[in-house]
């Protein structure tokens, strides 16, 4: 029996005029996972709200051996609205529709065909740990970067006689 897993905690920064809230809950009845209003750093005020949310990445292959084996995904998108191109099992159906259409699968972020399988389980583990791994760091480029552009703005907007270029 062998077992490679992977719990990849991370956060997303999502602008939106209101806050989505995880519907899941823990035993205490609080959501799952928790969101910050982080709109006091945009300091350019675009109308929409800016939000901060905690997510997790979650996979498991597990077999007897190399031949009988069987993969878990889990994924957060709560924070995403249901235009965003949520990562849902409808989604993933309705992109393999169609003359182009593709079965995606959905642990590879759709980046692999479903149809032309990876049948050794290690080398699927690694496949989906990079895709992931990929995606997260995507996601904390783009938390950094809404972190200093805030620094950026913060300090031409309170110091306009330093004359400071702008790094972003």
């Amino acid at each position: 029996m062998f077992q490679l897993a992977f719990h990849l905690p991370y956060y997303v920064w999502r602008k939106s005029q209101n806050v989505h809230e995880d519907h899941r809950r823990d035993a205490n009845a609080r959501p799952l996972r928790q969101s910050r209003d982080v709109s006091f750093l945009d300091w350019k005020n675009s109308g929409s709200s800016s939000f901060l949310y905690e997510a997790q990445m979650s996979c498991l292959v597990s077999g007897t051996d190399e031949w009988r084996w069987v993969a878990y995904g889990f994924i957060d998108n709560y924070f995403d609205s249901e235009d965003d191109g949520k990562e849902t099992v409808q989604q993933y159906h309705y992109d393999s529709i169609g003359k182009n259409g593709m079965r995606a699968d959905p642990l590879t972020f759709g980046t692999c065909d479903s149809e032309k399988p990876i049948w050794n389980p290690r080398l699927y583990f690694l496949v989906v740990l990079k895709t992931r791994l990929h995606q997260i760091k995507n996601e904390w480029h783009q938390v950094v970067s809404k972190v200093e552009e805030s620094i950026w703005e913060y300090i031409n907007v309170s110091f306009p006689f330093l004359d400071v270029v702008d790094h972003s």
